[in-house]
């Protein structure tokens, strides 16, 4: 029988200093792109799903090094991956919060690269992708972004409109408070 784990929630901090690790005092070995980035949210789901949890009001294209970017999401790709539970499931939810979205936080580049970086490495990785909190301004953008999808992983993207929806999806205890 598989251990089942609780849902849990783990903060990757990734703004400022290194953390010291609270167990041997050490710095830790991050790579440095990854101490100059926002704060994302992984952790585990209900049905074991890893889940990457992105606010897209934290991000300004127009403050951004889109190659330490680029790394930075292989980094939280592979961080989310370590997590799956391959007997029971082996794919990831990825959670785009558009609350507070503008246009300075559409990085169309940084989309490209997340596409070309599931299908290229992740193939398959992708379980489903939930966008919250959607402002009316963000349907022209997904007119773009869609055109640049496989229809199978255009089919993985669901617009969640109700807190209801959401719990199909995910427990509430694990999402930040703030949502």
């Amino acid at each position: 029988m598989i251990d089942k784990p609780e849902a849990k929630r783990e903060t990757v901090q990734m703004i400022g200093e290194p953390e010291v690790k609270r167990e041997t005092g050490q710095m830790t070995d991050e790579p440095e792109y990854v101490l100059k980035v926002h704060i994302l949210n992984i952790f585990i789901c209900l049905n074991f799903r890893p889940v990457i949890y992105i606010p897209a009001r934290n991000h300004n294209v127009n403050q951004r090094h889109i190659d330490e970017l680029t790394r930075f999401i292989v980094y939280i790709l592979e961080q989310a991956c370590k997590k799956c539970f391959e007997e029971v499931i082996d794919n990831l939810c990825i959670i785009f919060d558009l609350k507070d979205f503008g246009m300075n936080s559409m990085d169309y580049q940084l989309v490209k690269n997340l596409i070309w970086l599931l299908s290229r490495h992740y193939p398959e990785r992708l379980g489903v992708c939930l966008i919250i909190n959607a402002p009316a301004i963000f349907s022209g953008c997904w007119s773009i972004i869609k055109g640049w999808l496989h229809e199978v992983t255009a089919s993985k993207v669901v617009f969640v409109n109700t807190e209801q929806d959401l719990l199909k999806y995910i427990h509430p205890d694990i999402l930040p408070e703030n949502v």
